[in-house]
């Protein structure tokens, strides 16, 4: 097998068992410890997959960049976490390892990561998803073309969660669940 994506989609692999979660102790980044609570653990399973080179420019590239999830990992960890509030990590580890790598894969997609001002990328870290239209700074960053396309950040993070929501495998359950919701909200935004 030459990547993860090989052993995840491969039936007979360990991985694909519901329970292989709770056997494992230690992985990258020790994102399993005991002392790390539930919403560290989804982060840093989530920020698994990221890939710098999938950041976009905007179009007028900008100066002093950072590259910016547009969907938190924090809103997407708060979405889970939201739906499964009792003991969310008992409560997920019925889940195939692969449904959370199927997440971590969309939140790590070029349709989401752009390269933004370090200063609004700060920033933005602190804005909740729903005030986003409400602060004219992301809502110039939403509206903003990307380099190379006609189209805008906005439309790419639209096409992001549908295929989020309507993404039909073995592993898209939770990113369904995931999408529809973030769905939801950016859905109603200009």
């Amino acid at each position: 097998m030459n990547s993860t994506e090989d052993m995840v989609q491969d039936p007979g692999s360990d991985v694909n068992d519901p329970t292989f979660i709770d056997s494992v102790s230690h992985s990258p980044g020790d994102i399993f410890a005991a002392d790390k609570g539930p919403a560290a653990q989804l982060n840093g399973i989530i920020r698994v997959f990221y890939n710098s080179s999938n950041a976009q420019t905007l179009n007028p590239p900008r100066q002093g960049t950072e590259n910016d999830h547009f969907i938190e990992v924090k809103d997407i960890v708060a979405i889970i976490l939201k739906k499964y509030p009792k003991d969310p990590m008992k409560e997920l580890s019925g889940r195939y390892l692969g449904q959370f790598i199927h997440v971590a894969m969309h939140a790590n997609k070029d349709l989401n990561v752009f390269k933004i001002e370090k200063s609004l990328n700060q920033r933005k870290k602190n804005v909740k998803l729903d005030d986003y239209p409400n602060d004219a700074e992301i809502r110039k960053y939403y509206r903003s073309m990307v380099q190379g396309y006609k189209k805008t950040v906005l439309e790419f993070v639209k096409e992001l969660l549908d295929q989020m929501a309507d993404d039909r495998t073995s592993f898209s359950p939770l990113s369904n669940e995931v999408g529809k919701e973030l769905r939801e909200i950016v859905g109603k935004w200009t």
